[in-house]
Formats: C-alpha cells, structure tokens, sequence
C-alpha cells in the first residue's frame, strides 16, 4: 500500500472514531472511582429499595442499543417523592455492535413511596412485549426516621 494511501486510510479511521465518538455512540465508562451509592441490577427487579431523603441509587440495566432496542419507561416514578438526577448509557467496549449499560440515577426527595417499571423493546413494534422489564418500588424516610 502507498504512503498516500495508508495515509487517507489512517485520516478515514481517526475522523470516523472521533465522528462517532462526538455523537456519543462510543462513549465509556469513565475511569472515576465509584461511590458508595447501591446499584439496583435485573437481579433486584420486583424488590424494594429503601433510602432517606436526599440519599441515592443508580438503576444499571444491560443493553445493546445496536439493536434497535432501548429501555423506556413504562410506569412513571412519583416525581415528589423521587428525583432522577442523570441518565446516560456507558459502552463496555469500542467494537462495533458491543453492548453495554443503561444506567440511571435517582435521589429520594420527599418521604413516600413510589413505584416504576421500565421496559426493553424496540420503539417501533407496537403491540409486543417487551423483550424485558424492570420494575422497582421505593420507599424514602423522612430526616431521623430510619429507612
């Protein structure tokens, strides 16, 4: 191969990794130390989670948006009692077609309780289960009271 063209060919790759790293579809995890927040898994759907007011967990499902599907919320969290604080999905690797995790921050805002599902499908099938569903009930204490 030409210098010229391995020269093309190396300029094609950097441009398409940094095009594709821009829009966000190659985003990693970031190399941050983690917190000591408890991560609700697919393991821990049906259960109940309990945290003070202003205490916080991080829902982090399994997903492969390459796929055509994405989690969708499927029953809407009471918003007075529980805040979503971000929500971003993290790659696991850099191959084409690689999964990775959909992951969600909440934070308890008032004392209650409330519930919330979300669902694994593709946006566009309509009237079909979904692949997978999440759901989650929590309960968030009011200050001194235990949670």
């Amino acid at each position: 191969m030409s210098d010229l063209r391995r020269c093309c060919w190396l300029m094609a790759c950097l441009l398409g990794g940094l095009a594709l790293g821009g829009c966000g579809l190659l985003r990693l995890a970031p190399l941050l130390a983690p917190d000591s927040s408890p991560t609700m898994t697919m393991a821990d759907s049906g259960k109940e989670v309990s945290l003070a007011m202003g205490g916080e967990f991080e829902v982090a499902l399994e997903a492969n948006p390459t796929t055509g599907f994405e989690w969708t919320v499927a029953q809407a969290w009471d918003e007075a009692v529980l805040e979503l604080r971000s929500s971003d999905y993290q790659s696991t690797s850099l191959a084409v077609g690689s999964g990775g995790s959909r992951r969600w921050r909440f934070a308890g805002r008032s004392a209650g309780q409330t519930a919330f599902s979300l669902a694994y499908r593709r946006p566009w099938e309509t009237g079909i289960a979904p692949l997978r569903t999440f759901t989650l009930t929590v309960s968030v204490s009011a200050p001194g009271s235990r949670p």
